[in-house]
């Protein structure tokens, strides 16, 4: 039993790292780049969707890529309904992470990690040269934590009573559904929750079908961050966070509502089920549908995001800078 929980640990806390270093590299290195884009593209709808797929693709991290967007709305850099829409990107651009993982390709990561150094710590010049090593060596960290949670989760069906309460677990939805909400609220990561289900349904310890509950609550549960990092913003910033969290919540409850329906077509693009790929492309379904109707809800996402944050409500920021300022005027 330690053996098991030694191998999880040391294998999320790899994924775990594969998915930030990159993240915290490339909003150091491209920070910059990705604000001049957004201040040139606004009005632009479309564009702004696809630079939040393609950003985040890049970055690998929607949280990251969020917190940005809801800083420069927050500044007044870009506009709310712009804002929603990058959201909306970053949401379908953090699938593509879980998509790379998926391919049959696991056994590749120590080489991957191997030529990610050489690219990253040998000396070689050019900020995106270093940004390609960065990704290949935290890729293979991806992929050799993948594989250790699968090895962990394939002992775990070996011990009776825990796959015996797992499988009470997985009988429910809705607790499905808690559980990959409360991990990714704690994880601050939707793909490192996804690529925990994905190693429990490649590893056989559950039905891939009951992955799928796990995975709508993940999704949904990335957007805590973002509400998190609109505490520090200006109204704008808050009315983009939590508008779209509320509007990504009904999304995820309609499709657990309709969850036979939702299962079906994810079954339509997969061609084996019982494989992390189902897990993948539920994810990237998912976030693809609740997409299309915001288009024709930007109004409606953001007055609910403006009723939830009343125009006399202070950031973290004003308020600690009101509490040195009035500490200061009291000492004088």
């Amino acid at each position: 039993m330690t053996t098991i929980v030694v191998t999880f640990v040391l294998g999320l806390s790899l994924f775990f790292v594969g998915v930030f270093l990159f993240a915290r590299y490339a909003e150091k290195i491209l920070g910059s780049d990705v604000k001049r884009l957004l201040k040139k593209a606004e009005g632009h709808k479309w564009f702004f969707f696809f630079l939040g797929v393609g950003v985040t693709a890049i970055v690998q991290s929607s949280s990251v890529v969020s917190s940005i967007v809801v800083g420069l709305v927050g500044g007044g850099m870009v506009s709310v309904f712009s804002g929603i829409i990058l959201l909306a990107g970053a949401s379908v651009g953090s699938t593509i992470t879980a998509q790379i993982i998926s391919l049959p390709i696991i056994g590749y990561g120590p080489l991957l990690v191997a030529i990610g150094l050489v690219f990253w710590a040998f000396g070689l010049s050019g900020k995106y040269i270093k940004m390609i090593g960065i990704g290949f060596f935290s890729l293979g960290l991806l992929f050799i934590g993948l594989m250790l949670m699968t090895g962990a989760f394939s002992g775990i069906g070996d011990t009776n009573w825990i796959a015996h309460q797992i499988d009470c677990f997985a009988a429910s939805p809705w607790i499905m559904f808690a559980i990959g909400l409360a991990m990714t609220i704690i994880l601050q990561s939707s793909s490192v929750s996804v690529g925990i289900g994905m190693a429990m349904v490649t590893s056989g310890l559950v039905n891939s079908l009951a992955v799928i509950p796990f995975v709508l609550g993940a999704t949904t549960g990335t957007n805590i961050t973002v509400n998190l990092a609109s505490l520090i913003t200006a109204r704008s910033g808050k009315i983009v966070a939590r508008g779209f969290f509320v509007y990504r919540l009904i999304a995820a409850l309609v499709a657990m509502i309709f969850l036979g329906s939702f299962t079906y077509l994810v079954g339509l693009i997969t061609i084996e089920p019982a494989t992390a790929r189902f897990v993948a492309n539920a994810y990237t379904l998912f976030n693809l549908l609740a997409a299309v109707p915001l288009f024709f809800l930007l109004k409606q996402i953001a007055e609910t995001g403006a009723q939830l944050s009343p125009p006399g409500e202070r950031s973290l920021k004003d308020f600690f800078l009101g509490s040195k300022k009035e500490k200061s005027r009291l000492g004088n």
